[in-house]
């Protein structure tokens, strides 16, 4: 069975979160967004990216660990993003398994930690944003109690159609 430990991100962890998250992008979205933008993502430039988030107080990044490897990564942005969500409103902007590792229990781990982080900040619902053609990651979030709520917009990297997921944290 494979042991996974879930902690909090830290600066040292950038280089292998980059390397799950280009990874995962290349082969979760191949025929989904166009090769080119996928072709064109850049490990020192994603690296450099989670370096600044990793810095920001504004949301909590958590890392799944196997045998000392960073395997996936969730980050949970602690006040929604978006013009009409509530004052409770999380956002859940990234979780990402490496694809290798995909269907083993990591990313529902992953969302557990992402969800106990916005309560702990006193979230009332979470919020994702999901390709509308990623049919696994929208049946992974519906397995997790997220629901469409009609809000759609283009994904301002890829230019593909994404919908807004949502769940409550409330009993």
């Amino acid at each position: 069975m494979l042991e996974i430990m879930v902690r909090g991100a830290e600066a040292r962890d950038a280089a292998a979160i980059a390397l799950v998250h280009v990874r995962s992008w290349q082969v979760a979205y191949r025929g989904i967004v166009a090769d080119d933008v996928l072709d064109a993502l850049s490990m020192v430039q994603r690296e450099r990216d989670w370096l600044g988030w990793l810095a920001d107080e504004a949301s909590s990044t958590m890392v799944a660990q196997s045998d000392g490897v960073v395997v996936g990564f969730s980050s949970m942005v602690l006040a929604s993003r978006d013009e009409d969500a509530g004052p409770a409103t999380c956002e859940l902007a990234a979780l990402y398994v490496d694809p290798d590792r995909w269907r083993l229990g990591i990313g529902r781990e992953l969302l557990g930690a992402a969800v106990d982080a916005a309560q702990k900040e006193d979230c009332n619902e979470v919020t994702a944003w999901v390709l509308s053609a990623n049919d696994a990651a929208l049946a992974f979030y519906a397995r997790a109690g997220f629901v469409p709520d009609g809000a759609q917009q283009l994904h301002p990297r890829s230019g593909e159609s994404v919908v807004r997921l949502r769940t409550s944290l409330r009993s």
